[in-house]
C-alpha cells in the first residue's frame, strides 16, 4: 500500500528540486537547474497540479563561487520536500482507509477473502505508523523563496529563466520561454500552445547563453550534430513552413515547405518533404534532387517505392535517383531476394542494387 505514495512523495520532491545531469565542454561545466519548486514558492502559486516548469543554466564555476546561494536551495529542497509530505501522507492514509473498508466489505460478503483482509490491515498498520511518522508538523521554510529565486537568477549563466529546453549536442540547448505547466503527482506535462496560438517560439542558446538561432521557430522535428542539421518548423498566422538550420544559425533549406516529412537519408545528402501536397527529394543545402511531383511514397528495402498519380509505381533509392521507372502496377514479391515487378501481364525482376535482370511471364493464380 505504501508503493504509490512513494511514488507521489518522490515527485514532488525530486520533479521540482533536482538538478539536472550536467552537459559539459572542454572549458567548463554547465548544467540545468530545475528551480519550479522554488518559482512556485516564491509566487505563491496554489495549484500543484498546474504549476509552470523553470529551468535556469548555471556555470558550474560559479556555483562554486557562492557557496550559501548552493546551501539555501539545498535547505529550501528539503524543507519544501517535507511541507509536500505533510500534505500527502493524510491524502494516502485516507486512500488506504478507503481501499481497505472496500476489502473488509468483500471479505464480510466473501469468507473466502477474509485472510486477504487480515494481512491488508496488518500492512495497512505498518503503513500508517511508517508515513505518520514522516510527518513533521513544525515544517516552514527558513529561507525566503522569492530572495532565494533572485540570487539564483543572478548566477545564472544569461540570468534568464526557461520553460523548455534541450541538449542537441554541439554546445548548443534548444529553448523555449512557452509556458509548460506540470503536476507535482504526476509526471505530465501540458505546453501553452496547446490551448492556442501563444506566440511563445523555440531557439538555441550555447553555454554562455548567446542566441545562436534565433527565436522564432514553432517545432523542431529532428536534429543531426553529426550532419551540421536541424529540421525545424515555423508558425505564422496558423500556416507552417518547415525547412532546416544548421548548428551555426545558418538556414540550410529555405523554410517555403509545408512538412517534413519525418525520414531521409543523410549519409546521402537526402531529405523528404512536403509541398504542396506533393513529396519531393532535396540535398541537405535545399537543392531538389526529385520535383515535388509525388503522391505516395513508401519506404522499401533500402529507398521508397513512389508514385506521381497511386497507379504507376517505382523505386528512388537513398541518394534521390529514381532506379526503377514508373511503369509498374506493384512488386510481386520482396523477402529479401530480388524484386518482381507487374508490367503487362509480365514480372520484371531486379536484384537488390535495382539492376535490371530479366523479364519473367506473370504466375497464374487459381
Amino acid at each position: 500500500m505504501i508503493t504509490r505514495f512513494w511514488r507521489y512523495a518522490v515527485l514532488a520532491v525530486f520533479a521540482f528540486c533536482a538538478v539536472l545531469p550536467a552537459s559539459a565542454q572542454e572549458e567548463r561545466e554547465v548544467q540545468w537547474v530545475n528551480v519550479t519548486a522554488l518559482h512556485y514558492a516564491a509566487t505563491g502559486q496554489k495549484d500543484k497540479t498546474n504549476t509552470l516548469q523553470q529551468y535556469l543554466l548555471i556555470d558550474e564555476a560559479v556555483a562554486e563561487q557562492h557557496e550559501d546561494v548552493v546551501e539555501d536551495m539545498k535547505t529550501f529542497s528539503t524543507e519544501f520536500g517535507q511541507m509536500v509530505v505533510n500534505e500527502i501522507v493524510p491524502e494516502s492514509l485516507k486512500e488506504m482507509e478507503e481501499s481497505l473498508a472496500q476489502l473488509k466489505k468483500m471479505a464480510q460478503e466473501h469468507p473466502e477473502f477474509a485472510d486477504a483482509y487480515k494481512e491488508a490491515l496488518k500492512q495497512f498498520e505498518e503503513s500508517k505508523k511508517e508515513l505518520q511518522g514522516m510527518e513533521n508538523p513544525e515544517a516552514s521554510l527558513s529561507v525566503d523563496p522569492a530572495a532565494l529565486l533572485k540570487r539564483v537568477t543572478q548566477i545564472a549563466v544569461n540570468k534568464k529563466a526557461y520553460t523548455g529546453f534541450k541538449d542537441i549536442g554541439g554546445g548548443l540547448y534548444l529553448v523555449t520561454e512557452e509556458p509548460i505547466y506540470g503536476s507535482m503527482s504526476e509526471d505530465n506535462f501540458t505546453w501553452a500552445s496547446q490551448q492556442g496560438d501563444t506566440g511563445f517560439t523555440w531557439g538555441a542558446i550555447n553555454y554562455d547563453g548567446k542566441v545562436v538561432i534565433p527565436f522564432k521557430y514553432a517545432y523542431t522535428r529532428a536534429d543531426f550534430f553529426d550532419y551540421d542539421i536541424i529540421f525545424l518548423e515555423t508558425q505564422v498566422g496558423g500556416k507552417v513552413r518547415a525547412g532546416a538550420c544548421g548548428y551555426d544559425g545558418r538556414v540550410r533549406i529555405p523554410f517555403e515547405y509545408d512538412e517534413y516529412r519525418g525520414f531521409c537519408s543523410l549519409e546521402n545528402d537526402t531529405a523528404v518533404f512536403i509541398k504542396g501536397d506533393k513529396l519531393g527529394w532535396l540535398s541537405l543545402d535545399g537543392k531538389i534532387k526529385q520535383p515535388f511531383e509525388y503522391t505516395h511514397a513508401e519506404e522499401i528495402g533500402g529507398g521508397w517505392m513512389v508514385s506521381k498519380d497511386d497507379r504507376n509505381y517505382g523505386i528512388i533509392i537513398p541518394d534521390g535517383t529514381l532506379a526503377i521507372p514508373l511503369k509498374y502496377k506493384g512488386f510481386w514479391s520482396w523477402n529479401d531476394g530480388p524484386l518482381m515487378w507487374r508490367h503487362d501481364g509480365k514480372l520484371d525482376v531486379y536484384d537488390e542494387d535495382y539492376k535490371f535482370v530479366r523479364t519473367d511471364p506473370e504466375p497464374k493464380i487459381d
